[in-house]
């Protein structure tokens, strides 16, 4: 199973100001979690004409993990039923 996860100019790690430095440190933290870099993309929102926005892809495989009982199952015996 993946997890996927964008990364954009607008991500909260940029808040100073999207620079290399910046860009270099989250993408260090990224994968330093078990992330890697699948696509980079530039993205325009053609109804606002604001300028392209770069996006980047990220994923991380994830173990899928399975709910397991608290013991072994145990036959009620019909003396255990005569009891209760």
């Amino acid at each position: 199973m993946l997890e996927c996860e964008l990364l954009t100019e607008r991500d909260k790690r940029f808040a100073v100001g999207f620079h290399m430095d910046a860009l270099v440190e989250a993408l260090d933290a990224y994968c330093s979690g078990g992330r890697r870099l699948v696509d980079t993309l530039m993205a325009q929102n053609i109804a606002k004409s604001v300028k392209a926005e770069i996006v980047m892809a990220l994923e991380r495989a994830t173990l899928e993990l399975r709910r397991v009982s608290d013991g072994p199952l145990r036959r009620r015996r019909s003396s255990d039923a005569a009891t209760s």
